[in-house]
């Protein structure tokens, strides 16, 4: 884990040249498949190509071996509110009601939204 906060620091840090990354594994989520032995090449914080095999890395280029670990694309929380949680408690009851609409928006198209 601490080698995954360390990745995506580095890959935070401004970089003027391409940043190339070996692993052994990458999780194209996208393709639902495990893709082996890969380089991804990393521009201005971008992914802008993942090669089959290792591509050879100038000296003007950075590279960070993670041969032996697996990537993944990152997690996100999906969970959400709509801001009615700062309510007062006088003002909860009708909480419900408020957000009923906007969900309803969110899952059905052609659902006005109040």
């Amino acid at each position: 884990m601490k080698y995954l906060f360390s990745l995506l620091f580095l890959l935070s840090l401004p970089i003027s040249a391409f940043s190339v990354i070996y692993t052994s594994e990458y999780i194209d989520v996208l393709n639902e498949k495990v893709i082996l032995d890969s380089s991804i090449t990393i521009d201005k914080g971008l992914i802008v190509s993942i090669d089959s095999g290792y591509i050879e890395v100038d000296k003007t280029n950075s590279l960070i071996d993670l041969r032996g670990y697996t990537l993944m694309p990152g997690l996100m929380d999906m969970h959400v509110h709509f801001g009615q949680e700062y309510l007062s408690k006088s003002e909860r009851p009708g909480k419900v009601e408020r957000e009923t609409p906007a969900i309803t928006a969110l899952f059905i198209p052609s659902a006005p939204c109040a």
